[in-house]
């Protein structure tokens, strides 16, 4: 059993502004479609694959990172690291080439990393997507994780979702997980959370969606896989599983152990989109 992310309650340093077997293969051809007409693998994924784009949701967040600018509605933690491995720190975090980049390296023998949220963005329920990759890292110390997590301090029923988690045991990041934590028990037995393994490399850009509904949760992904081919995969969340209060979107990149990084690691997010559930 995998452990699961267990995020500490951040500080930030400065607050901030069904589908079945024949939809799934039509959207493959649809993409394949794209690809074939020159469009780049990462648009077609984009556009052949949005659950949010069901009329229960509405669209109030987008991010493309083309600009520094765009860090402002997000806050970049500045405390110690996931667990105390490490340290989080502003300066980890940065916009390049139209990403949002988290880099980890190792600085008088420790691992400064970082991690931002964005709590302008609490919801109960919603639909969340990203297009998002993290490197190999061979010392095996850092996980890259896309969440949603309580908004409110203490909020000890309120679940834990982990859509997008790389852990740190798989040095070539060949596979990645979902772990969605049951509210009120943030363990890691098999009774305190759901876990998927998507059979998909997490260093290469993979689009994965969570939509949550107070009846529903579904984890989406959409890109390569270890081939080149581009493949998807859907996951339905049992309902005991599902929070009933509202979350914030973060994305960090922890250091899950206190070794020493051989070499520095970066989570890459190309964009990011969030939709009110509207019922």
């Amino acid at each position: 059993m995998f452990p699961p992310c267990r995020n500490e309650l951040d500080r930030p340093n400065s607050p901030g502004s069904r589908t079945r077997t024949r939809i799934a293969l039509a959207l493959f051809a649809l993409a394949i479609g794209a690809v074939g007409l020159g469009v780049p693998t990462g648009q077609a994924d984009a556009a052949s694959n949005n659950l949010c784009e069901d009329p229960r949701f509405q669209q109030i967040y987008r991010s493309d990172f083309t600009s520094r600018s765009d860090l402002e509605d997000w806050n970049r933690y500045n405390s110690v690291g996931h667990a105390g491995n490490g340290l989080r720190r502003p300066s980890a975090v940065t916009t390049t080439q139209g990403k949002l980049v988290i880099t980890a390296q190792n600085q008088s023998g420790q691992t400064v990393t970082g991690g931002v949220s964005n709590r302008d963005l609490s919801q109960r329920y919603g639909c969340y997507r990203v297009r998002v990759r993290t490197d190999r890292d061979w010392s095996n110390v850092t996980s890259g994780v896309v969440m949603t997590w309580p908004t409110h301090a203490g909020q000890k029923a309120g679940g834990e979702n982990d859509f997008y988690e790389t852990t740190h045991r798989e040095a070539d990041r060949r596979t990645f997980m979902s772990f969605i934590h049951m509210p009120g028990d943030h363990s890691s037995t098999a009774r305190g959370q759901h876990w998927y393994r998507h059979q998909a490399p997490a260093d290469r850009y993979q689009t994965v969606t969570m939509l949550w509904t107070p009846s529903e949760m579904i984890i989406h992904r959409a890109g390569p896989d270890r081939n080149g081919r581009f493949t998807t995969d859907q996951h339905r969340v049992p309902t005991a599983n599902i929070p009933h209060v509202a979350h914030h979107p973060a994305i960090q990149l922890d250091a899950r152990t206190n070794d020493r990084l051989s070499r520095s690691v970066r989570l890459e997010v190309d964009w990011f989109e969030v939709y009110d559930f509207v019922g």
